[in-house]
């Protein structure tokens, strides 16, 4: 079986970002953009001009937030590397949802392709857009739910304990069962 290799966005600043003239947005962030509507522009002006900083976020990661309107923040986690800005995930508050209750599994794994470092992971449960995003362990995982409160997805970009993957699928044994055997081992840890 070959694997389809998702390429990352590069963009090249006129004017420096935190240092750097390249930002990378790894194509799981474009995936999460797509599913929570953010642009690219708000990516890169709520990197250079946030209004929250020091959110939680995996070790050697930033997570910032500006606020769009008063009702609707979008943050961006990113690591800054030796010659970019690697964008790994965005989240958005509150954006209008698109309601599909059909399932449709899919595991998306995100690596860096000159390391092989796993940068993140989304198991999707359903397609749809997120009305809203919670999240869980400290900044490593995030769940995605539409108007209805159906999980559409968790999105990991760290460590999760089963047991939290178990409350965000509820009594949901299929989807349990679903991310339980596919998580790699890094991501999925015991309680």
């Amino acid at each position: 079986m070959e694997l389809e290799e998702r390429p990352s966005r590069i963009i090249i600043l006129e004017e420096e970002l935190l240092g750097k003239t390249k930002v990378e947005i790894i194509a799981h962030a474009l995936d999460q953009m797509k599913i929570r509507g953010v642009s690219e522009a708000e990516v890169l002006a709520v990197i250079r001009h946030p209004a929250e900083t020091g959110l939680t976020a995996p070790a050697g990661r930033e997570r910032v937030r500006k606020f769009k309107k008063p009702t609707k923040a979008i943050d961006v986690v990113y690591e800054v590397l030796e010659d970019r800005i690697r964008v790994i995930t965005t989240l958005s508050k509150e954006i209008s949802a698109t309601i599909t209750m059909e399932r449709d599994f899919q595991v998306a794994i995100t690596t860096d392709k000159n390391t092989g470092e796993l940068l993140a992971v989304y198991f999707q449960v359903r397609r749809g857009h997120a009305a809203k995003v919670r999240e869980y362990e400290d900044g490593n995982a995030f769940a995605n739910f539409n108007e209805n409160d159906e999980l559409l997805g968790i999105e990991m970009l760290g460590p999760c304990r089963v047991s939290v993957v178990d409350k965000i699928a509820r009594k949901d044994k299929v989807v349990k069962q679903f991310i339980r055997s596919n998580a790699p081992r890094r991501m999925l840890v015991k309680n």
